[in-house]
């Protein structure tokens, strides 16, 4: 079974920072996402390996932690590549 842990870091406020008061985060467990969100994220851990990914200022950084039985795999990515439905599973917490 697949788990992803998401991060919301950055931004204006600069969630997710040593000093930040706020933290960003979810859980997606891979069998309640759509065939095409899973596809989609497998495509996205497969392109972070061979390139880097443009950040508009103040934009929302997620980092994307792909946790199986056997390993676990960490990309970084921009907000505006994430579709709502894996965005909407990150909710504030105060530190």
């Amino acid at each position: 079974m697949t788990t992803y842990f998401i991060e919301k870091l950055g931004g204006i406020a600069g969630f997710g920072g040593p000093s930040a008061r706020i933290r960003s985060i979810g859980t997606i467990d891979e069998r309640s996402l759509s065939l095409k969100d899973r596809d989609y994220l497998q495509n996205l851990f497969l392109s972070c390996s061979t390139k880097r990914f443009t950040q508009q200022c103040d934009e929302f950084i997620f980092r994307i932690i792909q946790k199986n039985d056997n390993e676990e795999k960490r990309i970084e990515v921009p907000e505006s590549l994430l579709p709502d439905s894996i965005r909407s599973c990150v909710r504030d917490e105060f530190v």
